[in-house]
């Protein structure tokens, strides 16, 4: 079979009449031809195929001397812009087909067919406004090496991390983006070691909340964030992409004010998208606000009303805050991520990265809020305050300002719509265990969840969508193909490419989200399950194996694309370490045996079970919260300071004399003497065209042959010995 590069799939729209579907199709095939037509004109090879349905793959493959075009026009993007090398082959001349790697080749055809016409490529943007019927565009996976990257898993890869061969393997194959999340994850899961026996061993001594385990948990968090800060540098330089983000294309929705002849200097003023970013945040932080009351009141409900009340069907009412967290948050956070993609469309970027980067910080803060918000309100409300909250709760819901059993005058009318329960039956009923059973359902739980949900729902989705699809399949093939029938080979492509067709696209976004969330669990909250480490720890094991699996099985194949940064997620590993700083330190005062203050976490404080006034709950607040807030501000001092020491160590011991560091040294000279030498093969050397009075050191410098025929210095010396 022929070598295939990239997959157009160009998809008919949808009509209603028949006299709409033929006018679809006289103007589907006018664009189908305009299609094929700039393709073929540009140099590479171009043919369709039946899809699914309405559906028609357009095959298309780059002969070598359009990639050879190709990758000189890649190098002297990067040359100058100042990029190390890149990791294609320096010398285009002494290239081969071998050399090239299947990521560099898939990076090149695609950038050049959907870069810019400004930009010297073809414009082929899906879904936009010149190709409205070109639905995507995709590269299909390498079946052997998915076979063999699979096993390798099992037979050599046995271990919690990954070696710079194999990462390589991966960035060969699926491009330097996919290669970084795995450096990424490897790189962490091998950190975790730290915390993970340090947890193991706090949990066998039974030391929740510990001020040594919480110290120690802070000091690793700012040394990963740090060490990554460089790990990534360093992988950058070795995989030539450091600084690849200035020779990023345009994105195609960007619209350029500043007109400029050079396409790279077309730009849009600064100040008006910080303003518009500026614009979005109110819009942001009112969905964080809408989000945390809808979470808080579920928690109430689930926390105080739940136990209060004891009507018909009390036995399901713990049900009802799962069925409205299930129904409503995500139905708040889908549509805060149509609006963060409106904003970020809004604010204008030039390229992708910017883009991207913009986005992930406005969906991130409000899945911050949806993971943690949950723990925060146990962790610094029910738990400290629940005894002096449900008097309250329990005085609104009777409409009794007692604070003892006996039935209010409203309550007679409470009691019959079912909340019977005495308050201090009702107290009693407070779960002091409910942030260790908390730690448990998000370090556990979920994470089993998150597994079935990522790899075995889509395998029982694709099976099923395989069973509708495969009659089309057999039908289209006979029907418009009946070559196909006695070939094979390609009728067995086109299977596969039908199948590939209907998986979604790859994008690193949820697993790095994933598992920065995660590292937020663990440097966040830990102190109160000292597991929570070891559960990351074996859990990251399977993530490694199941993302590689997922990537190969229920998605398509990631378009390589090359950076130099995990980006906006570097900075929120930062931040999270940051407040690991201080709610590390107030949940230490507020729950250490020790310290008295609530009990050790494992207690309700008996003198507040009984007390229902406003005032002393006010007072109980101010009297817990003042302390806890002036250690958490001293912690955060404390944490600036560390990451100071521990940044300014890290760069002296694995940066500032790494091997990269002289690698990329090296790599420049390399770079520049070979322009120097084709530049030189091309002129003659310097001074030979150089002319005097009398031509190029000709007869004019005759006259002074005699001078240059003397040496009298020689004699002096010689006189000098006789004499001496």
């Amino acid at each position: 079979m022929a070598s295939v590069d990239l997959v157009l799939v160009f998809r008919a729209r949808k009509t209603l009449s028949k006299q709409e579907a033929i006018e679809e199709a006289k103007v589907a095939d006018v664009e189908y031809t305009q299609l094929l037509n700039l393709l073929c004109s540009d140099g590479y090879r171009a043919v369709g195929r039946q899809g699914d349905g309405d559906d028609l793959l357009v095959f298309i493959s780059a002969p070598w001397h359009k990639l050879m075009e190709l990758i000189r026009k890649d190098q002297h993007a990067d040359f100058l812009h100042g990029l190390p090398a890149s990791s294609l082959p320096i010398i285009v001349d002494e290239l081969h087909p071998s050399k090239l790697s299947q990521a560099n080749r898939l990076r090149l055809i695609h950038a050049h067919l959907t870069a810019t016409l400004f930009e010297g490529g073809l414009g082929l943007t899906p879904q936009s406004k010149d190709w409205p019927r070109l639905d995507s565009i995709l590269a299909l996976h390498d079946s052997k090496f998915n076979d063999s990257w699979m096993h390798s898993w099992t037979r050599e890869q046995k271990g919690f991390g990954l070696s710079f061969s194999a990462l390589d393997k991966m960035k060969d194959q699926f491009g330097e983006e996919v290669a970084l999340y795995f450096s990424f994850l490897s790189f962490y899961t091998k950190s975790l070691w730290f915390p993970a026996g340090l947890g193991l061993l706090f949990f066998l001594i039974r030391k929740p909340y510990n001020t040594v385990y919480s110290g120690l948990l802070c000091l690793w968090a700012v040394t990963f964030v740090e060490w990554w800060r460089i790990r990534e540098r360093v992988i950058a330089i070795r995989w030539g992409t450091q600084g690849s983000r200035t020779v990023e294309k345009r994105r195609p929705d960007f619209i350029a004010t500043i007109k400029h002849d050079d396409p790279d200097e077309e730009d849009f003023p600064w100040y008006i998208r910080e303003g518009r970013t500026a614009a979005g945040i109110p819009v942001i932080l009112l969905f964080v606000g809408i989000l945390a009351a809808l979470n808080t009141a579920i928690f109430a409900f689930e926390a105080f009303i739940s136990i209060l009340y004891t009507g018909p069907l009390h036995q399901y009412i713990s049900f009802l805050p799962t069925i409205l967290f299930v129904g409503l948050i995500p139905q708040v956070v889908q549509r805060q991520q149509k609006v963060a993609r409106r904003l970020t469309d809004w604010e204008n970027h030039k390229h992708r990265s910017t883009h991207e980067s913009s986005l992930t910080i406005k969906v991130f803060a409000l899945s911050a809020v949806v993971a943690y918000l949950g723990l925060a309100l146990s962790s610094f409300v029910y738990i400290p305050f629940g005894a002096r909250i449900m008097p309250v709760v329990h005085a609104f819901l009777t409409g009794s300002s007692s604070t003892n059993d006996a039935a209010g005058p409203a309550e007679t009318t409470f009691t019959t719509a079912g909340f019977k329960r005495g308050l201090t039956d009702a107290t009693e009923r407070l779960d002091a265990s409910r942030l260790q059973k908390q730690m448990f359902a998000y370090m556990v739980t979920n994470q089993i969840v998150g597994v079935l949900l990522e790899i075995g729902l889509p395998m029982i989705l694709r099976i099923v969508q395989n069973a509708r699809s495969a009659g089309s399949l057999r039908k289209g093939l006979h029907h418009n193909h009946a070559r196909a029938e006695d070939n094979t080979a390609e009728k067995d492509l086109l299977q596969e490419v039908r199948r590939q067709v209907a998986l979604p696209d790859y994008t690193v976004f949820s697993d790095y989200a994933e598992m920065v969330t995660q590292f937020g669990y663990v440097v966040l909250w830990s102190t109160i399950w000292p597991l929570a480490p070891v559960m990351a720890f074996l859990n990251n094991w399977l993530e490694l194996r199941g993302d590689a699996f997922k990537i190969v099985k229920n998605y398509r194949r990631p378009i390589p694309n090359r950076t130099d940064t995990i980006g906006p997620w570097l900075e929120a590993l930062g931040f999270i370490s940051w407040l690991a700083a201080l709610t590390n330190a107030a949940l230490v005062y507020m729950f250490h045996p020790e310290a008295g203050h609530i009990g050790g976490g494992t207690a309700l404080s008996e003198h507040a079970a009984h007390s229902a006034a406003e005032s002393a709950l006010s007072s109980a607040i101010a009297d817990l919260a003042t302390p806890a807030l002036l250690l958490a501000l001293s912690s955060s001092h404390a944490y600036f300071a560390a990451r100071g020491l521990v940044r300014r160590l890290l760069e002296r011991l694995f940066w500032i004399r790494a091997p990269e560091q002289r690698l990329a040294s090296t790599m420049n000279r390399q770079v520049k003497e070979v322009y120097l030498r084709a530049v030189q093969s091309q002129v003659q050397t310097p001074g030979a065209n150089f002319t005097g009075a009398g031509g190029a050191f000709g007869p004019a410098d005759e006259k002074e042959d005699g001078f240059w025929d003397r040496d009298e210095a020689k004699g002096e010396l010689l006189r000098r010995v006789k004499h001496a």
